[in-house]
């Protein structure tokens, strides 16, 4: 078992991760990019039962995923995505922090380029069509 703690900016907040990532990304997506306040935002996607959290948060929703935050500096620190099962580290945490992919690049606001596929919306693990965009 691969275990590590990160923390947000100031330390007040922890997460305690016991697993590796299953996937890493980068979203273009509008919600993303609003709530990092960056042009597309760095996921890490992990099993819920293996991260754990210490430290004061809270929790903030712009439309349907819950997004939780240190509490005393505001650093995001992970989606909660319930419903799969699993929660989105926010990428800047991670020091071996490694994208697979971009997605959601139909939204983009400005054209990344790198060696990475850009999908359109989603692969089509995520329930997407595996389009790609031309860059």
């Amino acid at each position: 078992m691969n275990e590590r703690i990160v923390a947000c900016p100031c330390g007040a907040a922890k997460l305690k991760i016991s697993g590796e990532p299953v996937v890493q990304f980068y979203c273009h997506c509008g919600d993303c990019r609003r709530i990092h306040g960056a042009a597309y935002a760095p996921e890490a996607m992990f099993k819920a039962r293996e991260v754990e959290v210490t430290g004061e948060t809270i929790s903030f929703t712009l439309k349907t995923t819950p997004r939780i935050s240190c509490a005393k500096c505001g650093a995001r620190l992970y989606a909660n995505l319930p419903a799969l099962k699993l929660v989105g580290v926010n990428g800047t945490l991670l020091p071996d922090f490694k994208a697979a992919f971009h997605m959601h690049c139909s939204e983009a606001l400005a054209p990344v380029r790198d060696d990475l596929p850009h999908y359109a919306k989603q692969p089509a693990a995520f329930g997407g069509e595996d389009t790609l965009v031309d860059w």
